[in-house]
């Protein structure tokens, strides 16, 4: 419309003039079109940026979204049968699967004259799909398929190297292979090669065991009279 009226501005021609009150109906007609099609042309530049903000909000919720990891989620139906109207509170508790705790211990030191501080940690897992940011938590190692004796503590030697590697004291006696002195450690992975946590692990016919950590990680004390290890896990075939 623009393009058009822009074309047919020039008013009479050589031999016709063009008298005043033309002139101003001509000036009034131009001045309408021209602002009604300018108005028309910002309502839709300004429509045009409210949709790409628009837009843009979207893309970032459908990022998020994608970002967000699939939990597993559930459902508790509670059904009572009584007998008349009456009135009554419930206190609702359920057991969960693939949680529980590990220790981890934080080493602080002043300096080279001062005492080591060891502080005893707790490393919570769980895959309940729910946050337990405000949960009350309770600590036990009283749990039967824990290991009844007291796991073994390796020492630790710092030096600069890059990687450190631990020999036994006793390899020389007993040539490349140490003796079996009842520790037991690995890493537990699933079928696609990540680690596997909540994997129960049992000495077959006892009661010693324990569960790997969030890195699929475990450690256990054994008796060194040999046996049969048992893994299993949720979802996953005993082995």
């Amino acid at each position: 419309q623009e393009s058009l009226l822009n074309q047919n501005k020039f008013l009479g021609s050589n031999e016709t003039a063009v008298t005043l009150a033309q002139l101003k109906l001509a000036l009034d007609f131009f001045y309408q079109q021209l602002a009604k099609i300018k108005e028309d042309h910002l309502n839709l530049a300004q429509s045009i940026e409210t949709s790409i903000e628009q837009q843009s909000q979207l893309k970032k919720q459908l990022a998020l979204i994608k970002s967000t990891a699939d939990l597993p989620g559930g459902e508790l139906e509670l059904r009572l049968e009584i007998h008349g109207t009456t009135t009554g509170r419930f206190d609702v508790s359920y057991l969960v699967g693939q949680a529980g705790w590990f220790p981890k211990y934080d080493i602080r030191v002043k300096d080279v004259a001062s005492p080591i501080e060891l502080n005893y940690k707790a490393e919570v897992y769980q895959n309940t799909g729910n946050d337990w940011k405000e949960v009350k938590l309770k600590f036990s190692n009283a749990d039967p398929n824990q290991s009844g004796q007291v796991p073994k503590l390796n020492p630790w030697y710092l030096n600069y190297k890059r990687n450190t590697l631990y020999k036994s004291d006793l390899s020389g006696l007993y040539g490349s292979r140490a003796p079996f002195d009842g520790h037991v450690s690995g890493i537990i992975t699933s079928p696609d090669g990540g680690p596997l946590p909540g994997v129960n692990v049992l000495i077959k016919g006892t009661t010693l065991g324990t569960v790997t950590d969030a890195n699929g990680r475990y450690n256990l004390t054994a008796p060194g009279i040999g046996g049969t290890m048992i893994f299993s896990s949720v979802g996953f075939i005993s082995q």
